[in-house]
């Protein structure tokens, strides 16, 4: 298996089996916090799917996101475009208890499928082709990805990165808040 199958693998496994497992948590473990320092279930995966869909069109491909193609903000029952980093224990909550978990699944299904295109893309662009930290800011912005400080330094981190760092990394970033669910559902 080349490594180019092993990343796709790795999009299907969060996309095909840990999101929806995820999501078919019962109420109301699904929504609230049971663990103080970790964000409730249907949060990390709405946070996963926001961040993937941000970060490989925005970040690296300079192309609208999937969440902004349709009017994924009204269908998702929720009254904010970014991607849930920098928000507050009470804002994550508050989304938690709103966002519409059968149309999550949805945008699932549409971020996999724009995922793997980003990727089957990524073979054909250079580490040498990665924004300067002034580019990155002003997509960043203008996708109201993340609140202004919070942006400021992602764009920063994000034009250190080689590309295929950055397109590998956010498969580590979405098994980490898979992690994150473990933690919650191992009492269960």
């Amino acid at each position: 298996m080349d490594h180019l199958q092993a990343i796709k693998n790795n999009y299907y496994a969060i996309h095909d089996h840990f999101i929806p497992l995820m999501l078919s948590t019962e109420e109301p473990l699904l929504r609230d916090r049971v663990v103080k320092e970790i964000n409730p279930i249907i949060w990390i995966a709405w946070h996963i799917l926001r961040t993937e869909d941000m970060y490989l069109s925005t970040v690296v491909f300079a192309e609208r996101q999937e969440f902004h193609r349709e009017d994924w903000m009204t269908k998702l029952n929720i009254n904010t475009s970014n991607t849930g980093t920098g928000m507050s224990v009470e804002e994550a909550d508050a989304l938690s208890q709103q966002v519409n978990k059968d149309v999550l699944l949805e945008y699932n299904q549409r971020v996999k499928d724009r995922s793997i295109q980003f990727v089957n893309r990524s073979v054909d662009l250079s580490d040498k082709e990665f924004s300067e930290e002034k580019d990155i800011n002003r997509r960043l912005r203008e996708a109201d990805s993340f609140p202004e400080k919070v942006r400021q330094e992602r764009a920063k981190a994000y034009s250190q990165f080689p590309l295929s760092t950055g397109v590998t990394g956010i498969l580590m970033h979405g098994f980490m808040h898979i992690g994150q669910y473990q933690v919650i559902t191992k009492p269960l």
